[in-house]
């Protein structure tokens, strides 16, 4: 059995420095670049898996780099690729560099119904202990549950209204006549399916 909190919680004060691991799937989102200089800052030492040309292969502030040569891997392939780098690198913590990669590990972390393991026992607690309980994935993936979550804890949020038809669009955007109106999928990423509709008539075509 792997005891993850033992390293991260006494190796900051050790000679060795306590390993995380960046994944990242998207080879064109550059922010998760900026994080490896500050982690290192902080006293990690930081290894990456993602593909060769994303910006996060670039930076010079991680100890090891795992990258994929294949241009546009499968599923199969990431996991793969998962599982043969937390073994060999092993990690404290994994921290997802994008969206997309977020759901992925959320796949990996939770136990499989059917008893049928995605990835060994001791890669998925690894990603377990990393993102947290598999009952709150939901809230992370989900704006409207993120919303609801938002609420629950007394954050200041944007008036928001959970709409399946034209007519509840309508009374939303009936009751703000001032606009606009931001119209969004519940799932998605970089401002996929997002629609900022400043009258009837645009949020009508949005919809």
């Amino acid at each position: 059995m792997l005891l993850l909190c033992g390293p991260l919680t006494l190796s900051l004060r050790t000679k060795r420095a306590p390993r995380l691991l960046i994944v990242a799937r998207q080879p064109d989102w550059g922010g998760i670049a900026r994080l490896p200089r500050e982690l290192q800052r902080a006293g990690f030492s930081v290894g990456v898996l993602c593909q060769p040309g994303a910006p996060l292969a670039k930076t010079r502030f991680v100890r090891q780099f795992y990258l994929l040569r294949q241009r546009r891997p499968r599923e199969a392939t990431w996991v793969q690729a998962l599982v043969q780098t937390v073994q060999d690198w092993r990690p404290v913590l994994t921290i997802p560099g994008d969206d997309p990669t977020v759901e992925f590990l959320q796949q990996v972390a939770r136990p499989d119904p059917a008893g049928e393991p995605v990835v060994p026992e001791r890669v998925r607690r690894t990603m377990a202990f990393s993102l947290g309980d598999s009952d709150s994935f939901a809230a992370t993936t989900n704006k409207n549950a993120l919303y609801l979550v938002a609420c629950e804890l007394g954050l200041r949020t944007r008036a928001l209204r959970v709409g399946a038809c034209w007519e509840e669009a309508r009374s939303f955007i009936a009751e703000r006549p001032g606009g606009p109106v931001v119209l969004k999928s519940p799932t998605g990423w970089a401002g996929q399916g997002v629609r900022i509709c400043r009258n009837r008539r645009q949020l009508r075509e949005a919809f």
